[in-house]
């Protein structure tokens, strides 16, 4: 509206009433975007939450039938550093 306006496609008496009404609804659309956003995040993080559920209950599966070989690489995915010492493993 501002730049019909400043190219003079709209009028002074045609673009205040349009403006003015403009500002009237923005407080209301304010509360909608932000339980959209909400709701949006929301679902994405329950997406997420059950795609890391079925990933562990894969690697949970797959650690019973896995080799020893194919433990020994997850561990080792898994543990970045090993320490031990005579009275302690980290």
């Amino acid at each position: 509206m501002i730049d019909a306006y400043g190219e003079g496609l709209l009028d002074k008496h045609e673009f205040e009433p349009r403006i003015r009404s403009a500002k009237d609804v923005r407080p209301h659309w304010r509360p909608r975007l932000v339980r959209k956003r909400s709701s949006a995040q929301e679902q994405e993080l329950r997406l997420v939450i059950t795609r890391l559920q079925e990933f562990a209950a894969q690697v949970h599966d797959g650690l019973h039938t896995a080799d020893w070989q194919g433990r020994v690489e997850v561990v080792r995915a898994l543990v970045r550093r090993v320490e031990v010492d005579e009275k302690q493993i980290r």
